[in-house]
């Protein structure tokens, strides 16, 4: 795999290492870990190891969405199968990459925002009355404070406290 990743030319330093020791945490680093013939679970512990550190690309053999999403989730910037990728879109999405995009399958990022608009939409749940909630769907209508006092047969005064708060 290494040798693949040297006829991209990538105009950046390649260096081949085996180990965890990666140095001191930097952001100038992109770790590339090819996790090719290590048992799931081990591979996605070492990524995320790495990625505590580092931002971290995994390189998996017939990834899936669930093992790409495990390792989103295990804080890696990135898991592609480079068996599927032809050598210019392999070196697009390093060139990406190297310039902090995250390199996952679509479907794993669209799962990710679906999960946390949900996630969100239940924090605000939780944090917001149920009149605060009228208030604020209807300031993302643009509602102006007349309009919400009007639409919630309460006082102009009364309105805009709700939006002020």
């Amino acid at each position: 795999m290494f040798d693949r990743l040297r006829t991209l030319e990538l105009d950046v330093p390649l260096w081949r290492v085996s180990g965890s020791d990666l140095g001191p945490p930097s952001d100038d680093v992109l770790v590339i870990v090819d996790t090719l013939g290590l048992d799931a679970a081990v591979a996605l512990a070492h990524v995320g190891r790495i990625a505590s550190r580092h931002p971290t690309i995994a390189l998996a053999s017939g990834l899936d969405l669930e093992l790409a999403f495990a390792y989103l989730h295990a804080g890696a910037l990135g898991a592609i199968d480079p068996d599927t990728l032809d050598r210019s879109t392999l070196r697009r999405v390093l060139v990406g990459a190297v310039r902090g995009e995250p390199v996952f399958p679509r479907a794993v990022l669209g799962q990710w925002l679906r999960q946390s608009r949900r996630a969100r939409d239940e924090r605000i749940e939780r944090v917001l009355t149920e009149r605060q909630r009228e208030v604020v769907t209807l300031i993302a209508r643009g509602a102006t404070d007349k309009d919400i006092a009007a639409a919630l047969d309460i006082s102009l005064a009364a309105a805009q406290r709700h939006v002020a708060n």
